[in-house]
């Protein structure tokens, strides 16, 4: 799946082209909870899944792609800082996930594309799915929480309770500051009770454009092709022979 990922990428011809690995959990995260992800370390990544992370990073370098990683950082936000970076010198930027987290940095220039169900989205896009403006996702994340990253929200608040609050007053801080006029009693009460927490939940997810990468130039991204010898070697070794034909068929008509 990976693989053929990668090859529809590269039939789109981009002209640049990052894969970012993780290496450790942020530690500024962690300073201000040390409760974060920590759901992770009571159900970790099958062992089969595991084996084959070195595998995808083979992947993309049979492919052409630059691989990047910081020590510690976490690379929702290397990616977020060469989004920025990217945007700063008049780049558009496709971030292929199907992480919401992302949905934060969505622009007039900056898109999500979803590999798995192969769907774009844009700003008119996020506000479709989510209910809110990508300028509003912080705050819709914070409130709504993260159970896989062990984020807590405000209870009883879910995605379209929190888009409409949002809507209504338009940031979590006039929420927490405007509660006693919600209606709503059970509501109000879970808003005035677990606001803290939707605080502190704030600090969590947001994403970080200013980490520490070593070559912080969006060049090291450039894209020109690939070693097909190199690339066709390694769907051999995976005995990925459907792809391995495609590719072939399809550079020999283009050749």
């Amino acid at each position: 799946g990976c693989c053929s990922s990668f090859w529809k990428l590269i039939r789109q011809e981009p002209s640049h082209v990052g894969v970012v690995f993780e290496r450790g959990r942020s530690k500024a995260r962690l300073a201000i909870d040390p409760a974060y992800k920590a759901t992770r370390d009571l159900k970790p990544a099958p062992a089969d899944l595991k084996s084959q992370f070195p595998l995808v990073r083979r992947a993309a370098e049979a492919f052409g792609f630059t691989c990047v990683e910081v020590p510690d950082v976490e690379a929702d936000d290397v990616i977020a800082t060469y989004t920025r970076i990217a945007r700063e010198v008049g780049r558009d930027v496709t971030i292929h996930s199907s992480d919401k987290d992302f949905a934060q940095l969505v622009s007039e220039n900056v898109s999500m594309f979803d590999p798995l169900k192969k769907r774009k989205l844009g700003p008119e896009e996020s506000l479709l799915k989510f209910g809110v403006p990508p300028e509003q996702m912080i705050d819709f994340l914070a409130m709504t929480g993260d159970t896989s990253d062990n984020i807590v929200g405000i209870k009883n608040i879910g995605p379209k309770k929190a888009a409409a609050l949002l809507s209504r007053f338009g940031s979590l801080e006039a929420i927490l500051q405007n509660a006693d006029e919600i209606t709503q009693i059970v509501m109000r009460d879970d808003i005035k009770r677990d606001g803290w927490k939707a605080a502190i939940a704030k600090t969590l997810v947001i994403l970080d454009q200013h980490v520490a990468v070593d070559v912080p130039d969006i060049d090291i991204f450039s894209y020109s092709g690939f070693d097909r010898a190199k690339a066709i070697a390694f769907l051999e070794e995976m005995e990925l022979v459907t792809l391995r034909e495609e590719i072939n068929e399809e550079m020999k008509e283009a050749a």
